[in-house]
């Protein structure tokens, strides 16, 4: 307590010295206790080192307010003071850590509303499983309020998921569509429902990335194909633009990867990621910007004569976009609106027009199922990529106010769409040899003992489905 005495005798004795706002930050520190032990938990002090040297001015010399780490208030150093056996914590960082606290708040106030009843916090997260393309903004703001205590545990979910569709996409490709819509519609809507889930967990994994203290779960030189090689080879605009959007909140830690993808690969798969990717991180980091200009600048090598053409076009399209996003062009603004429209009239699939207001637009072509072969999808991609990457995550879902009055329902047509369009993207599994097939009464190849007919002839779905299980 003598320290905190000390510490209100010195603001006293300060207060006609010192600006009406930097009296406010010193207040603020002692009356909110929670936001103190925040401030302690982002600075890292090293070890033997005790003290925070907060600034209250834009100036790097004092006045500073000292704070130790048991949450004493020490005292406010006064101009021409030293400090010693402290860290310094700028003005423009603390007031940083003050915004992140006052976003973590308004999380946990939106999860408490959606969660109050016991066992909510559970049924919150399982909605983050079984949402698909309906999971609410407020859902999705309240499950990042467990963000900074679950994010190694979304990092880890996310590839084992990557690994489980793509078990399940084997699985679903053995059959005819036909036979998959009679008998395998448990399967299918797992795998409608995990394609989704990829976006919300990337989003989960990596926002606040450079805030959080806690270093990543996932080397530095893996996270470009951990994160966006994965979601966009997954096939859809609405998932390539999470990952464009991931690659922005990744910045400079997958520069190079995306560098190299964009100018030796010369596939013009790799050549679309690749400039997704600069794309991104041009938008929400302005520090790399010319370093990404001069990346799209270099003269492409491995481009096959027959893809050429279509190399040629990405490449303008590449740096078309990186110009407007210093110079907005007001036809493309335009015409971006009206793709952005009819994402969100194909996401709804309602015959009747719906109005759809100008800050709902990225979460619409975020949703978008529009496949990257389809001969709109480059441009909807690249286009509405500067849109998406700036926006904040929650801003990439529809609030629950819309969701009440236009919620679409899945079909299973949806999933073999899906399916359909990631032939080409994902790598197609390699013609194998059928087994002979047993007779129905030849003990069954699989070693259950039984015979063939009561076991894996009698329903290879559902068994297929229950090992996913």
């Amino acid at each position: 307590m003598s320290h905190d005495r000390h510490f209100l005798e010195r603001t006293v004795d300060f207060s006609r010295n010192l600006p009406l706002p930097a009296l406010e930050r010193a207040m603020l520190l002692y009356n909110d206790p929670q936001l103190l032990r925040f401030v302690f938990a982002q600075a890292r002090l090293p070890e033997g080192l005790e003290d925070i040297a907060i600034a209250l001015t834009d100036e790097e010399q004092p006045p500073h307010l000292v704070v130790h780490r048991s949450g004493h208030f020490r005292s406010i150093l006064g101009a021409g003071m030293a400090v010693t056996d402290a860290r310094i914590l700028t003005r423009q960082k603390f007031d940083g850590l003050v915004e992140r606290m006052e976003a973590l708040r308004e999380r946990l106030a939106v999860s408490e509303k959606l969660s109050g009843e016991r066992g909510g916090a559970a049924k919150l997260i399982n909605r983050l499983r079984v949402g698909g393309n309906c999971l609410s903004q407020e859902e999705f703001v309240a499950i990042s309020h467990w963000q900074p205590l679950l994010r190694d545990y979304f990092v880890v979910l996310f590839g084992e998921l990557a690994d489980k569709q793509d078990y399940r996409r084997r699985l679903l490709r053995r059959c005819s569509p036909k036979r998959l819509e009679r008998t395998a519609e448990a399967l299918l809507l797992s795998y409608w429902q995990g394609h989704f889930l990829l976006g919300h967990l990337a989003l989960l994994s990596v926002m606040d990335r450079h805030r959080l203290a806690a270093p990543m779960p996932v080397e530095t030189d893996k996270l470009f194909d951990y994160f966006v090689r994965t979601l966009f080879c997954q096939g859809s605009i609405g998932l390539a633009l999470k990952a464009g959007w991931v690659c922005g909140e990744l910045g400079k830690d997958i520069l190079g990867a995306a560098k190299r993808l964009y100018c030796t690969k010369g596939g013009k798969w790799e050549l679309v990621e690749g400039g997704m990717a600069l794309i991104g991180i041009a938008c929400r980091r302005s520090a790399a910007f010319a370093e990404v200009v001069k990346a799209s600048d270099m003269p492409l090598r491995g481009a096959s004569p027959e893809d050429r053409p279509l190399v040629e076009q990405i490449v303008d399209i590449t740096r078309r976009v990186l110009a407007m996003i210093e110079k907005p062009d007001p036809a493309e603004v335009e015409a971006w609106i009206g793709c952005a429209n009819q994402a969100f009239q194909d996401w709804h699939q309602l015959s009747t027009e719906h109005v759809l207001p100008a800050e709902l637009r990225v979460a619409a072509v975020a949703h978008s199922m529009i496949g990257l072969k389809h001969h709109a999808g480059l441009g909807l991609l690249m286009f509405s990529l500067p849109r998406v990457a700036k926006a904040e995550p929650k801003q990439l879902y529809f609030p629950e106010s819309l969701l009440r009055t236009v919620r679409p329902t899945w079909e299973p047509s949806e999933s073999l769409a899906l399916l359909a369009m990631q032939e080409g993207l994902l790598e197609k599994p390699k013609p194998v040899r059928a087994a002979p097939t047993p007779g129905r009464n030849d003990p069954c190849s699989c070693g259950s003992g039984k015979k063939y007919k009561r076991c894996c002839a009698a329903q290879p779905e559902a068994s297929a489905s229950g090992d996913l299980q």
